[in-house]
């Protein structure tokens, strides 16, 4: 007798996502893109079309019957299967001039349940996006809410000549490969899964998603700072099913609650991979950096350990010698450690105010100085995490205390500690004339929403993380309506939370905790310019740079590590103190900063990586920097420690076949015009000689 053993499907499908998510890391390595042209690089009529189309069927017409883009399940039903049993209206809708606004509500025929939709077409862009609210308008528990899709719909993005593939990058966990662009062919009938694997929103994956056919595709984009879930699965006709939801929640609404789902954005493109990237970094320039986000170049000093040794006259010496340095600085920085309370800065979070004996006049002296001499000031908070000792440790109708743990998470899921929260940090910012509000995030949250009853006081699953995540966003929210121009740093052991709903309010100034060494701070830049215009990572001198963390620095050189960290923003995290012993490397870095500030713009424009990923020593990496407004921009080759190459060819994206473009090499000034269509078609040869290198070309249209 022959036994044929055959896996349960669900086990199958798990195994199958493991072995597409190991090949997907090789295949990610070899992954390269048609040049883009100038004509196809802009966001085309067609797509806005597409987009239009596709708001008016399936949000503006669920009131007419048609399929609605997301489901739910309520009690033993699904809203998809049993539509009859609601009420479905427009209830409002507005015309502005960048977007068409929609309402939908849907509402139990009988039953106590009231679901609103909140939609939002870009009139310039060719994007979707909504929102779904679900509240308990009676005196009574409604029956049990669950699978949440916020995201539920079928695209046609593949043919029958190309299976769709699906393009995501890695989180911001400390590593040189953190965001490193991956991709992967969909299986049919398998539904492919990802989510961030920890309570920060981008830890082990991106929440952003690009799908392409072939000459064209959508992204699927998340906003929710928690625990999401996104799934992709191929039909046989090569159509995409995606789903987007919070990735577990289960309960019944008590009288009077509301709980939501995640943000849901949908980006129609057509054309390569690289096209739909540079039209969500447009939109997200566009539509989203809409709270105060810019570029800056701060400036802090690093022998002070951040900032637990600071005082009020070392600090006012630091940023007299900043001053001094003659960088055009716009930001003066002071990271985790000023306040009371503890030997190391993990020790004191949650007395958020100045250590008496260090700053016995608190901040104020120092943003004032700052302020005098046009610098915004900078300040490190990190207030979900409360250490034993500190002024909020003994509030435990505040808290969520684990067994075991001492750091507690402050509970942003009572809206009376979210008040609590919102004052109090409101009134640091004002007393002491704050300019941008830093905040930390060093726990993982879902270990406490997660934990149970007895930790959280709530039995239903996913609620506490819901309501902490929507009591989160109305914290910062509150920071920025009251106070006007203020600009928040969101760093989460560096760029662990970065979704839509966190973009839209921040910016991330310090993308990776493991930075500093030369071929990780070159891959963070190229992995997480597929998605963000706007980033930042600290640079030190090379005289400062350890073994331990950087551990080839004995054979870089000056200008090697400086341009290896070259991003749209910029920390100078010097050894300040130095300067009139060793005036020769500030003058040298002075040179280097300059030469950035000049180039600076290009960085949160359309972006294109040259040369496939790797972090490995022994490979060349490349990328572009192109203004589609001008035809300039910048290019960026580094020779690794053990590359052999002298050379890198590269084919430029964004030109113009027609026209001619003067290529010049900034350090040795040699300049050569070369038409579009051979630097798109035959490529560039950068040369490299020195090992390691880092050259820098930049281009223009010649009139």
């Amino acid at each position: 007798m022959n036994f044929v053993f055959r896996l349960p499907r669900a086990i199958a499908a798990l195994l199958m996502a493991a072995v597409i998510s190991l090949g997907s890391l090789i295949r990610a390595q070899l992954q390269m893109y048609e040049p883009v042209s100038a004509a196809s690089a802009a966001v085309s009529g067609e797509e806005k079309a597409m987009a239009s189309e596709w708001f008016g069927l399936h949000i503006l017409g669920v009131p007419r019957g048609e399929k609605a883009p997301f489901n739910f399940a309520y009690g033993c039903k699904t809203f998809r299967t049993h539509r009859g049993e609601w009420d479905v209206s427009l209830a409002g809708s507005r015309e502005e001039a960048e977007k068409t606004s929609a309402v939908i509500q849907m509402k139990q025929k009988n039953g106590s349940l009231l679901v609103t939709c909140e939609a939002v077409l870009y009139k310039k862009y060719p994007v979707c996006e909504w929102t779904l609210y679900f509240k308990n308008a009676s005196a009574e528990d409604t029956a049990v809410l669950r699978r949440i899709r916020a995201l539920d719909a079928s695209f046609d993005v593949g043919s029958e000549q190309s299976e769709p593939r699906l393009y995501y990058s890695k989180g911001g966990v400390n590593t040189a490969d953190a965001f490193e662009p991956l991709t992967c062919a969909l299986p049919e009938g398998i539904p492919l899964m990802f989510d961030p694997g920890d309570g920060r929103c981008s830890n082990d994956y991106m929440p952003f998603f690009n799908v392409n056919g072939g000459d064209g595709g959508l992204i699927a984009a998340i906003g929710w700072p928690g625990v999401w879930q996104a799934g992709f699965t191929r039909s046989a006709d090569n159509g995409v099913r995606v789903t987007v939801g919070q990735k577990s929640i289960r309960g019944a609404l008590k009288p009077g609650e509301t709980v939501r789902s995640p943000l849901a954005a949908v980006l129609f493109y057509e054309g390569g991979v690289m096209k739909g990237q540079n039209v969500f970094r447009r939109w997200i320039n566009a539509c989203y950096y809409v709270n105060n986000q810019r570029q800056l170049l701060a400036a802090g000093s690093i022998e002070h350990d951040l900032m637990q040794h600071a005082t009020t006259d070392n600090q006012i010496a630091t940023l007299n010698t900043i001053l001094a340095t003659g960088n055009r600085v716009e930001a003066f920085w002071m990271d985790a450690g000023w306040y009371s309370g503890g030997e190391t800065w993990y020790k004191g979070r949650g007395s958020w105010r100045p250590d008496p004996v260090r700053f016995p006049l608190g901040l104020k002296p120092l943003t004032d100085l700052g302020h005098a001499a046009g610098l915004k000031h900078v300040l490190w908070f990190e207030p979900e995490s409360v250490d034993p000792g500190s002024d909020l440790y003994d509030r435990e109708e505040y808290l969520l205390i684990l067994p075991g743990r001492e750091t507690r998470l402050y509970n942003f899921a009572s809206s009376e500690a979210a008040a609590f929260m919102a004052r109090l940090i409101d009134g640091k910012i004002k007393e002491f004339g704050l300019d941008i509000y830093r905040q930390d995030c060093n726990i993982n949250p879902a270990d406490f929403w997660n934990a149970g009853a007895e930790v959280t006081g709530e039995m239903r699953e996913g609620f506490t993380e819901n309501f902490y995540v929507t009591n989160f966003l109305a914290f910062w929210d509150y920071l920025l309506e009251n106070n006007p121009g203020l600009i928040i740093d969101n760093c989460a052991s560096g760029g662990r939370r970065i979704c839509l709903e966190t973009v839209r309010r921040s910016e991330v100034l310090w993308r990776c905790d493991s930075c500093h060494d030369a071929v990780a701070e070159q891959c963070h830049t190229y992995g997480l310019s597929y998605w963000l215009p706007l980033q930042g990572t600290g640079t030190l001198m090379l005289k400062d740079l350890s073994k331990a963390e950087a551990p080839n620095r004995d054979r870089y050189t000056d200008v090697y590590a400086f341009r290896s960290c070259l991003s749209s923003t910029l920390i100078l995290s010097w050894n300040f103190s130095s300067f009139a012993s060793d005036r020769a490397a500030f003058d040298l870095y002075a040179d280097y900063v300059a030469e950035y500030m000049a180039l600076r713009k290009y960085f949160t424009l359309d972006y294109y990586p040259l040369t496939p990923a790797s972090t490995s020593a022994g490979r060349n990496l490349a990328m572009q920097f192109n203004d589609p407004s001008d035809g300039s921009g910048v290019v960026l080759a580094f020779r690794r420690e053990d590359a052999c190459k002298q050379t890198v060819t590269v084919r430029l994206n964004g030109l113009e076949d027609g026209a001619a473009y003067a290529v010049r090499d900034v350090d040795t000034g040699a300049e050569q015009v070369l038409s579009g269509a051979l630097l798109a078609k035959k490529g560039l040869t950068v040369g490299i000689p020195e090992k390691p290198g880092a050259v820098i070309v930049r281009y223009s249209k010649v009139p």
